[in-house]
């Protein structure tokens, strides 16, 4: 998707960034925390200061979260997110 010169770059809020990674905003924190993602603060209309994500934050916390579980132990990774759903069977 190419941007017009004169639309802002897109930008989400913690909640709004962590709920399109798949992930909990306390996660988002923490993955800030280590330096995965920085994000930048930005004035909001009622003169207070939020940490914003962009599309390319977002993006980074997606792939980084991916690893993560890929090098989670299974019966860890059921433990904590639940059982994987059982797949379908292909109909004849």
């Amino acid at each position: 998707m190419t941007q017009s010169i004169n639309q802002p770059p897109a930008v989400y809020t913690r909640r709004a960034a962590a709920q399109a990674a798949g992930i909990s905003p306390s996660t988002l924190s923490n993955y800030q925390r280590r330096g995965i993602v920085q994000g930048t603060w930005q004035a909001t209309d009622g003169g207070r200061w939020a940490k914003v994500y962009s599309q390319r934050d977002i993006k980074r916390l997606i792939k980084h979260h991916a690893q993560q579980l890929a090098k989670m132990p299974a019966g860890l990774k059921a433990a904590v997110y639940g059982p994987e759903p059982p797949k379908e069977e292909p109909q004849p």
